[in-house]
């Protein structure tokens, strides 16, 4: 299960995905953009259906071949909706108890998720390591590191670039930064 803003979504990503598939023979990716995200303060740049249009079009080969599944559940949950939520959802739908896939940031601030304790209790995680972190991961989380991972992008400094953008020209450059 790889969830998250997507805000926008980009190389990163894709290489994320790509190494899980690459790894773990027969693997299948849930990806899944958040609807909203409790945690987040910033402003989208991006509409859910903007997102999601962008995750599509990264991962067409990959959806086409049924390695990535790309889901809308998290639009369908009530708000405020959380990833613990989300899990429940797919739980109860697909009957599966995936495995959480975060970037080293999101792992360093998982405590402050909701039911974090809970998530960690439940579920294992890959941790994807980010360039010049070492940041510390919660108590009890249960976790593979992913240390030789090494994509120097990030998701709030192509945002910044996109907003001095006019709006029209905004989406179409998003999608150059997926290649």
């Amino acid at each position: 299960f790889f969830g998250g803003t997507f805000d926008p979504p980009h190389r990163g990503h894709y290489r994320i995905v790509r190494h899980l598939l690459d790894t773990y023979a027969g693997a299948r990716v849930i990806v899944m953009p958040a609807a909203a995200a409790p945690l987040r303060k910033d402003e989208r740049l991006f509409s859910y259906r903007e997102r999601f249009h962008l995750l599509r079009s990264l991962f067409q080969t990959e959806c086409t071949v049924g390695s990535v599944i790309l889901s809308r559940l998290e639009k369908t949950l009530p708000l405020p909706n959380y990833t613990f939520d989300t899990l429940t959802a797919l739980a109860r739908i697909c009957g599966i108890k995936p495995v959480i896939v975060l970037g080293e940031d999101q792992a360093a601030n998982l405590n402050k998720w909701h039911n974090a304790d809970q998530l960690m209790r439940d579920y294992e995680f890959v941790v994807f390591a980010r360039r010049g972190s070492s940041a510390e991961k919660p108590f009890g989380l249960r976790y593979t590191l992913i240390a030789d991972f090494d994509e120097d992008i990030s998701a709030t400094a192509l945002r910044h670039s996109l907003h001095s953008l006019p709006p029209a020209e905004r989406l179409a450059a998003a999608a150059e930064f997926s290649r």
